[in-house]
């Protein structure tokens, strides 16, 4: 009873240290695409941009996502079971080895078909400006092997209760990105978009160091496919690949048809979803950060019953929290968008277009969180069906 008093606290704890830390990140987040706006208003260019980025989305949706997720429960309950931090460390290392191989291949194949992938993705895109996704695509992959090593050595960081340095990387990153968009943008256009956020990636990497030395976690290349770790994270790969490409469907379809609509819908679009999300960062994010390991340990000792009370907890959680943030979201749709992005070159058409798009994305903001919650736990006691099955409800 003593040891799940304990637990609670830990997890009370490291849900205000997360929350406080993506508190400041978030706001520095919505200060960037505040500059970003203010410089590069919502056009064509900034168009070309979202789809560079979404292109890289697409690739770390088919495995880096897939394999961070996959590894903070599997290493949480080896550490739950026997505290072998050796045996963490070789699968950890195992992980990061195919992982960034694979994603290192995959992105030297996109960045050489990235004409024509964008012309799939963005389909209303036309010759100069798909000339200019498509080598913003080129650069911005680059970010995809540092984002993927960020997020498999953040997740053994939270596997073992460790959360800090995974909450502040965005802060550097945010940092970067808003020098780059007011020293070189004005000068480079969206390319110095593209380069900070590969500098920006980089230092949210740097970010993972610390706590992983801290640990004692020794990582070295490894192939060794036949560790159990690792082949349980393994199990859980297939669903979970299906699960981050069906997630980034409903993205790929919003920003193939606003290609289509005209110049800017597609950075109306991305301005809108940035505010619905924000709810969720703030508000449901940072709970799982901390919840996750503990529905590892739950599960890797087999209590069920404390494993439903986490869920239930952080369902009625996040229901009561995030309610009256989505009526004050279409209550005050475009005043909070003027509020927000009218400045500089970011004009009132601008703010129509994205408060409508906000208006149709809002209901959103809490069926994201219990999403999440669900397919979490799911996860946790290695039930790969049920969050295939809530993502495709989620796209229909």
């Amino acid at each position: 009873m003593l040891l799940g008093v304990k637990a609670r606290s830990g997890i009370a704890q490291a849900a205000a240290l997360v929350t406080v830390l993506t508190a400041l990140s978030a706001i520095l987040g919505f200060f960037r695409d505040v500059v970003i706006a203010g410089v590069f208003g919502a056009g064509a260019e900034l168009d070309a941009y979202l789809v560079a980025q979404g292109l890289m989305n697409l690739v770390l949706a088919l495995v880096a996502g897939a394999m961070a997720k996959a590894t903070v429960p599997v290493l949480a309950a080896q550490n739950s079971a026997d505290n072998n931090s050796n045996k963490s460390a070789h699968t950890l290392s195992v992980v990061l080895t195919v992982t960034l191989l694979v994603l290192g291949l995959g992105s030297l194949i996109m960045a050489l078909a990235a004409s024509s992938v964008v012309t799939v993705l963005a389909p209303g895109f036309k010759g100069a400006q798909a000339d200019l996704a498509a080598s913003l695509t080129r650069i911005v992959l680059i970010a995809t092997v540092l984002i993927s090593g960020t997020n498999l050595l953040a997740a053994a960081a939270e596997a073992h209760r460790r959360f800090f340095w995974s909450a502040i990387q965005g802060i550097p990153f945010n940092v970067i990105m808003i020098a780059a968009a007011v020293l070189f943008g004005p000068r480079y256009g969206v390319y110095a978009l593209a380069v900070g956020f590969v500098v920006g990636s980089a230092a949210r990497l740097l970010c993972q160091l610390p706590p992983i030395r801290a640990l004692g976690l020794r990582l070295r290349a490894s192939f060794d496919i036949k560790d159990p770790g690792f082949r349980s994270i393994a199990r859980l790969i297939p669903p979970l690949l299906l699960g981050s490409a069906l997630g980034n469907v409903n993205t790929m379809v919003d920003r193939a048809v606003g290609s289509m609509v005209g110049e800017g819908v597609i950075s109306a679009l991305s301005y809108a979803w940035r505010v619905i999300s924000l709810g969720e960062t703030l508000l449901v994010a940072s709970l799982l950060t901390a919840l996750y390991p503990a529905f590892g340990a739950a599960a890797g000792s087999r209590d069920l019953e404390e494993m439903r009370r986490l869920v239930g907890r952080g369902l009625a959680t996040a229901a009561t929290v995030l309610f009256p943030v989505l009526g004050f979201m279409i209550v005050c749709a475009v005043p909070l968008v003027a509020l927000l992005f009218e400045h500089g070159s970011f004009t009132p058409a601008d703010t129509q277009r994205t408060a409508t798009a906000m208006l149709w994305y809002a209901p959103a903001l809490l069926a994201l969180g219990w999403r999440e919650m669900v397919v979490r736990a799911s996860y946790a006691l290695g039930d790969s069906r049920r969050p295939v099955l809530v993502f495709v409800f989620a796209v229909s």
